[in-house]
């Protein structure tokens, strides 16, 4: 069974038939983009588009190795697309060198609405946007949501509890772990997505330039043990005892642009400007982080931080490490005029805790929601303005 991506569907839905932009849907491997595609076209088809004006076209499957150039696309796309208004959906374009030109044909020569997704965010890049004169709308998708991840189990969203988000937290999110699977299992398919990430994704994409593939497997590794901690590339280096953080800085962006993992930026609300050099990673899926560490999620509070922050990225905020004076709190969340602050923590239970949690809110003086997000039951509400609500509860949207 597959869970219907309604957020991202609604998305495509909204930009069909813009044929001045091509959609690129961006996110790491199995995350479910081709899920999302084969569910667009169906939608396609059920709101009376025929369906022999369709093209759903996957560079992963063998039975498309002969459209894996940019002549042999184009040759595809000239002989076959009618003079009508079609719908081009091509899954993995990224494996096709040389493929923005080919789009950028296809919106002269054709009258088709383009849907691509890719798995690495060059495919965005200031580049990429001249080459395609941008001409590109990004959508970027994430692995499933918990909200999602209660529906796909078959799950009761009305009593989901801790050990489900425990389940959650530890299996991860991709649709490809299947509620049934032994750890081993998972494990397996975990390690698989991470090891063709770094090998396909950037090792061979970067032939020539990336001249050491164990540095960065050792940097995805300790990224992943420092998840929601304040790291510079300076730092890293150090901690690796590696002499150029340049190389360090420059291997982390490849990570970033695969997708294992999201940069939070500290941004100083006094200032209004983001602080250069510190920042928090927080990556894409807990279970993969796991697996690769050989941990069983036993850093409670990172975790919890991490599944907050991709909610929130999800909800189409922009989202920053919240910086004024001596004063720091988790999340800073932005989208357009819209600003909210955020405070992540197991427990509010310790007098200790709830006072340290709120103080830190208070002192951000100034009229823009603030909430603290526990797994706290009993110890919810409102003081001094400052919300205080459960997480599980935040991640099924009961606000």
């Amino acid at each position: 069974m597959a869970v219907i991506r309604q957020q991202y569907l609604d998305r495509l839905i909204e930009e069909k038939d813009d044929t001045k932009f091509i959609k690129v849907i961006t996110g790491i491997r199995r995350c479910g983009k081709s899920t999302l595609m084969n569910q667009y076209a169906d939608y396609l088809i059920s709101s009376g588009i025929n369906k022999n004006d369709v093209f759903h076209i996957d560079l992963d499957l063998y039975e498309n190795r002969e459209l894996l150039t940019a002549d042999s696309l184009h040759d595809f796309l000239k002989a076959n697309l009618p003079g009508r208004r079609t719908y081009l959906l091509i899954d993995e374009i990224q494996k096709i060198d040389g493929w923005e030109a080919v789009m950028r044909s296809a919106m002269s020569e054709f009258d088709t609405d383009i849907y691509l997704t890719g798995s690495n965010a060059y495919m965005l890049s200031s580049e990429l946007a001249t080459l395609l004169s941008g001409r590109c709308i990004e959508i970027m998708m994430l692995p499933l949501s918990f909200s999602e991840f209660i529906e796909l189990n078959g799950y009761d969203k009305n009593k989901a509890g801790e050990e489900h988000l425990t389940e959650y937290l530890l299996r991860g999110s991709f649709p490809l772990i299947d509620r049934d699977d032994s750890q081993e299992t998972i494990r397996y398919k975990l390690e698989g997505v991470y090891n063709t990430v770094v090998v396909k994704d950037i090792i061979n994409r970067k032939k020539g330039s990336l001249r050491n593939g164990p540095l960065l497997d050792r940097l995805a590794r300790f990224v992943f043990s420092s998840c929601g901690s304040p790291v510079s590339p300076s730092s890293i280096a150090k901690q690796l005892g590696h002499k150029e953080d340049t190389t360090i800085d420059s291997y982390l962006k490849l990570l970033e642009e695969a997708f294992i993992f999201y940069r939070a930026d500290r941004y100083d609300l006094k200032g209004k400007r983001i602080l250069q050099n510190i920042s928090k990673y927080y990556c894409t899926d807990t279970g993969m982080r796991n697996v690769v560490l050989g941990t069983s999620g036993d850093d409670t509070g990172h975790l919890l931080e991490n599944i907050v922050f991709l909610e929130l990225l999800r909800r189409g905020f922009d989202v920053y490490v919240g910086v004024r004076g001596d004063n720091e709190i988790d999340f800073v969340a932005k989208n357009g005029s819209e600003v909210r602050y955020y405070q992540v923590t197991q427990s509010m239970a310790s007098p200790e805790v709830r006072e340290r949690e709120i103080r830190t809110l208070l002192s951000f003086k100034d009229n823009h929601p603030k909430t603290i997000l526990s797994l706290d039951r009993l110890i919810v509400g409102d003081y001094k303005g400052i919300k205080h609500l459960n997480i599980i509860d935040f991640l099924l949207g009961k606000e």
